[in-house]
């Protein structure tokens, strides 16, 4: 029995340590991401293109339900004319989080790259 009780608490221990790196990691992840995130913002701002769509791509790699970060990625996508990728992550970020700024967003780049097919109305 006692053998059970010993197996039994050294398995709840090595559960918990666990789900507490697993919960560790995700917070790192989620600050790593908001970190990439806001330095692109930042190069953005200087004009600094190639080193914003490389943050962002890696932000993107830590958290792809960004809304913000897929926000960010089409703008930049945008910048360097590629416009199926721009297009795609205007969408992707309206899907995660339909805010009306994201919306006008897409709906100017639409306006502006006309040989797109436009979104239906959501």
């Amino acid at each position: 029995m006692r053998r059970y009780l010993l197996i039994f608490i050294t398995l709840s221990f090595l559960h918990s340590f666990y789900g507490c790196a697993l919960f560790s990691f995700s917070l790192r992840s989620q600050k790593l991401n908001h970190l990439e995130n806001n330095y692109a913002l930042k190069c953005i701002n200087l004009n600094l293109w190639h080193e914003a769509k490389y943050h962002l791509e890696r932000a993107y790699q830590l958290n792809p339900n960004s809304s913000a970060v897929n926000n960010n990625l089409a703008v930049t996508y945008e910048y360097f004319n590629e416009i199926d990728k721009a297009k795609l992550y205007y969408q992707n970020a309206i899907k995660l989080s339909p805010h009306k700024s994201y919306k006008e967003n897409l709906n100017l780049f639409l306006k502006e790259n006309k040989s797109l097919d436009s979104l239906p109305s959501q």
